[in-house]
């Protein structure tokens, strides 16, 4: 990330190790101007599969426009 131009921000979430480059990225950016949340699965039993495991792919869709984009199982939003 670049050193921030007034009035931007930064936000981001995904799995840990994308978190951590993030973080690693932005810590000379004032602590106001970088937001992120954490998310985790939930917790499964033993055997149990979720509703989605057996998909190959999903669509993204860009408000602001409607573009919709298919990401496979084997790509990644970011």
């Amino acid at each position: 990330m670049n050193t921030p131009g007034e009035g931007e921000h930064v936000y981001y979430c995904g799995p840990g190790g994308f978190m951590q480059a993030c973080a690693d990225a932005g810590q000379h950016w004032p602590s106001g101007m970088v937001h992120f949340e954490h998310f985790e699965a939930p917790e499964r039993s033993p055997g149990e599969h979720a509703a989605n495991d057996a998909s190959d792919s999903f669509v993204v869709r860009i408000a602001s426009t409607g573009q919709e984009i298919e990401v496979t199982k084997d790509e990644s939003i970011a």
